[in-house]
């Protein structure tokens, strides 16, 4: 097809052109066909230039630049810094010409006609030229070759014999071949492909760079840091970038499955969202980028030496600030790629510089002088005006004007106000900021707001908003916010927002409490970038005074200084992991003195204790140590622990039960748990009775019974020991205390484990190809109700929870499920089987063929058989299709509101209140054969075939 196209260039140039009429010019004109480039991705773009392609050894286009190649280059230092030299400056290679592509195709031709078909692979592979387009014909060729030299396996004849007629048989396919068998694009004089197919920037920059640079800032996080990005994302204002606003946990939990279009937008957010969480070079590399990016997808260029100048030193800041950061990224060719960024490119040669002039929309006039008090009732205030430029002037955003106050270049301001009538736009009230120098850590100029001296010379003071007409803004800019010299902190602040209604939920944002004013320019901005190149900064980084080879060497030495520092944690890594391993094996010894320790440190506050406790009046305190022939054995398992205030009413509900503690077991707390067999005994009596508990259970535990047996040989009175056992239920009250406090802590800890695993589940792709299933079954199985198709979806999920792999069914689960199917498949799937409906309804399908579909098409398994589908569904389907015949034979808005499914849940209702919830009463079979009685009359076109109707009959999505 392309043969056809170049073949019809030519010869409308030979015929001295075509006429046509220009609606613009009113006249006729001649049109005279120049290719002067080609556009395409870079396959396509090598395609044009019979090149090998990105993943060969000569993977440049433009240039003779090899890949990695140990015979070519020298190992070690020395070779990686001539790579990396080679991939940064593309000058250190020839260029490539159309006529060195044809001279080597003639090669590789010349080797398949001597019989060496072999040859052109190396040739190939040397010189990185590969014709697609001679790939067929050089096909045809070698299978010839290949045919004469089997036939001669058995032959007799000499080398020199059948080498001549190997060649003779493929000079004879030769000449029956097209005389021109190479690429069509060489065919073009004006055309030279090495140096007319110009750098394809959306695979590139976005796709290449950008993607790679923030998966690799996304595995670099730690946790707390992913957080604080999905915060800054989240709190990110867009308004001037022309984009929507940005979903932080999408683009973070998704880095590597994003498309051009979110790296777009990761792209101009990169200097704020990732300001202090990279290392410095990695956080310079971003910087660079978003220098690049801007000049890249500039769509009109004004002063071709200026753009030019600045592209290259874009370039080369972009590829220094890499190699700084590490060599490695010279591995992808890309990065060579890129370097042919204004290199190279076709509009310094031969196109005009109207090439790249966007057309203008015609600007609104300004306000009339009489319209400087207008009337109250004619103003309206407007949120947002469409610029000349095609830019969004906003409320609250800031746009860059051509001032009345200064007419030499153009000011930064913020609207204010934007005033109309219902006629047109009377202008904008701007407040104006300043522009100043650059700043760290952004190196993008600083904006702050205006000011200007107060009368009385005190405190300066705002100046005052300037009136602008809408011809008078030249484009919408982007500020952000200092973060970095404020401190902004992530706070959980921020409201969420389900279904369009605000929740009581709230999650991390960004708040900039310290200077709101304080804004720095975003010249990572796409959009209108071309008039923020006045605002760039003369200053450059890394230095432009730094030689190449300096450049090179420093970058080398980094590589091989972070290589270095991770083999060296990496070994402190196996050295921490041996003496781990050794100190699992002495724990056991440790263990016990630990525990001997903390018996001593007990009994030790026991003691103090138990003297400063008040107990009852008619029991006196006598302390253990009192005695002098209690020994220290007999004292070691006299615990006590303060008493924490509670109830000293030691009854039966109380001492029986400790706190509810479900799925939850210590064994520290062992000796709190009560025994349903009791020990009495004449010593807990005579307790009970002195405490004014007579005849009352107390439930005492194992160990206070052993405790009280152990009290019986020391030689206290019986008040000492009933303050020796009073302490042990005092120790045992606090610990309950203590108990009760650990539930409750433990409680608010799994509400917050269950707040943020809520928050971070999400619905596989498997569970969410699966639910489009179920969805849709319920959508177009017959039900009480259209607004229930979400509830029994999620009923349905979780009853086959192990069918979808559901680890558990809690509320959680149920939540996160109901939240997604709203959000992301409710809406689609019942479109689908309204589409399904609408279509039937349009071919007039039979009854029982459209069943048929549906139940493939929608239901979950076991799918019915044709023979097995119900009379009641039958029937829902022929009401369905009923409801969809108005509406079926007009063309509908896409997204628009047919309203099929607000009359189907009308229909149902009616139905229902008339015939009641049982579908096997009289009035429903009734109705059910009445239904599909008139359906098969009306719609008898098609009919179930013989064979039972498959999956593959049906249009899948």
């Amino acid at each position: 097809m392309f043969e056809r196209l170049v073949k019809s260039v030519q010869e409308i140039r030979e015929q001295g052109g075509v006429e046509a009429y220009d609606c613009h010019l009113k006249t006729v004109v001649l049109l005279l066909p120049w290719v002067l480039g080609m556009a395409g991705d870079n396959p396509m773009q090598s395609e044009f230039a019979s090149h090998i392609g990105l993943t060969g050894k000569c993977f440049c286009r433009v240039c003779n630049v090899r890949g990695a190649d140990s015979k070519a280059r020298p190992g070690g230092d020395e070779g990686e810094r001539e790579r990396v030299a080679e991939f940064m400056f593309g000058d250190s290679k020839p260029l490539r010409t159309k006529a060195e592509t044809l001279d080597v195709l003639g090669e590789q031709l010349a080797a398949v006609l001597d019989g060496a078909p072999t040859r052109a692979g190396t040739i190939q592979t040397e010189t990185g030229v590969k014709d697609k387009f001679f790939t067929h014909f050089f096909d045809l060729l070698a299978e010839e070759c290949a045919r004469v030299k089997d036939s001669h396996k058995d032959s007799s004849k000499t080398p020199q014999e059948k080498s001549a007629e190997v060649i003779a048989a493929i000079r004879v396919l030769r000449d029956s071949l097209p005389e021109d068998i190479f690429s069509p694009c060489l065919r073009l004089e004006e055309f030279d492909p090495a140096v007319d197919t110009p750098v394809e920037i959306l695979h590139v920059v976005l796709l290449g760079f950008v993607k790679y640079f923030w998966r690799d800032a996304v595995s670099r996080l730690t946790r707390e840091q992913k957080s604080i990005v999905r915060a800054r994302i989240d709190s990110f204002d867009p308004t001037g970038l022309g984009i929507p606003h940005p979903r932080g946990q999408t683009l973070v939990q998704w880095a590597g499955s994003l498309t051009g279009r979110d790296f777009r937008v990761i792209l101009q957010m990169a200097p704020t969202i990732l300001q202090g969480l990279l290392p410095p070079e990695v956080y310079e590399a971003w910087l660079a980028l978003g220098r690049l990016a801007p000049l890249a997808f500039q769509a009109s260029i004004k002063n071709k030496s200026d753009y030019f100048r600045l592209l290259e030193e874009a370039v080369y800041d972009f590829l220094a600030c890499s190699a700084l950061w590490t060599t490695q990224w010279f591995n992808k060719p890309k990065f060579h790629v890129a370097g042919r960024l204004g290199a190279v490119s076709i509009d310094r040669k031969r196109s005009p510089t109207t090439w790249f002039e966007t057309s203008s929309a015609r600007s609104l006039p300004s306000p009339p002088s009489e319209i400087q008090n207008p009337i109250s009732d004619a103003i309206r205030y407007c949120r947002k005006v469409v610029l000349a430029n095609k830019d969004e002037a906003i409320t609250g955003g800031f746009v860059l004007y051509q001032s009345s106050i200064s007419v030499l270049a153009p000011r930064i301001g913020r609207v204010c106000e934007i005033l109309a009538t219902p006629q047109q736009v009377l202008g904008l009230l701007i407040q104006p900021y300043v522009v100043g120098q650059e700043i760290l850590p952004y190196r993008m100029p600083r904006v702050s707001i205006q000011t200007q001296d107060s009368p009385d010379g005190s405190n300066p003071i705002i100046a005052a908003a300037e009136w602008c007409a809408v011809a008078n803004c030249l484009a919408s800019i982007h500020t952000f916010h200092n973060c970095a010299a404020n401190r902004c902190e992530v706070t959980r602040t921020r409201l969420t927002k389900k279904e369009r209604r605000l929740m009581q939920d709230k999650v991390d944002k960004v708040l900039h409490s310290q200077n709101p004013d304080d804004r720095v320019l975003n010249l990572a901005q796409l959009r209108s970038a071309e008039a923020l190149h006045a605002f760039r900064s003369a200053t450059r980084y890394p230095s432009a005074a730094k030689a190449r080879d300096e450049l090179v060497r420093e970058a080398v030495e980094h590589r091989q200084q972070v290589d270095a520092e991770k083999a060296k944690k990496a070994g402190e890594k196996g050295s921490v992991g041996g003496s781990k391993g050794k100190n699992k094996r002495s724990a056991p010894a440790q263990s016990g003195k630990s525990r001997n320790a903390k018996r001593a440190r007990t009994s030790a506050a026991a003691a103090a204790s138990a003297n400063s406790h008040q107990m009852p009046d008619n029991m006196q305190i006598a302390s253990p140590a009192a005695s002098p022939a209690q020994t220290n054995a007999e004292n070691r398992d006299l615990r006590y622990a303060p008493y924490p205030g509670g109830n000293r009413n030691f009854s039966r509900a109380q001492t029986s039960s400790g706190p509810s503690l479900p799925n939850y077991t210590n064994t520290e707390y062992n000796s709190v748990q009560s025994i349903d067999t009791i020990m009495h005994s004449t010593f807990q009596d005579e307790l009970c009775a002195r405490v004014g508990l007579a005849g009352v259970d107390l439930g005492l535990s194992p160990e206070i019974v052993e405790h009280a047996q152990l009290l019986s040989k020391v030689p206290l009175t019986a008040e000492g020991k009933v303050c020796l056992v009073g302490g042990e239920f005092v120790a045992i009250d606090a610990r309950i205390a203590q108990l009760t406090t650990d539930v409750e802590e433990i409680k608010r800890s799994i509400l917050n484990i269950e707040a943020l695993v809520r928050a971070n589940w999400v619905v596989s792709t498997p569970l969410h190809i699966a639910l489009s299933q179920v969805v849709s079954y319920h959508a177009s199985k017959p039900t009480h109700s259209i607004n229930r198709i979400l509830k029994s979806s999620v009923k349905y999920v979780l009853k086959h929870a192990a069918e979808y792999e559901l680890e558990t069914t809690g509320p959680m689960v149920a939540a996160g499920l109901e939240l997604h199917i709203a959000s992301e498949l409710l809406n689609q799937r019942k479109n689908k089987v309204r589409t399904l409906i609408f279509a039937n309804t349009v071919t007039k399908t039979s009854l029982d063929l459209m069943s048929l579909q549906i139940v493939n098409k929608f239901w979950v398994d076991p799918k019915p058989k044709k023979t097995e589908i119900s009379r009641a569904t039958k029937a829902h389907f022929a009401l369905m299709r009923e409801i969809a015949a108005p509406s079926a034979a007009k063309t509908n808005v896409r997204g628009g509101d047919t309203g099929f499914w607000k009359n189907l849940n009308a229909a149902l209702f009616q139905l229902y209140t008339t015939h009641g919830e049982d579908r096997t009463t009289a009035g429903w079979l009734a109705w059910q054969d009445e239904k599909i009685a008139a359906d098969m009359e009306k719609y008898n076109g098609l009919t179930v075939p013989e064979i039972g109707l498959g999956d593959e009959e049906v249009e899948e999505d």
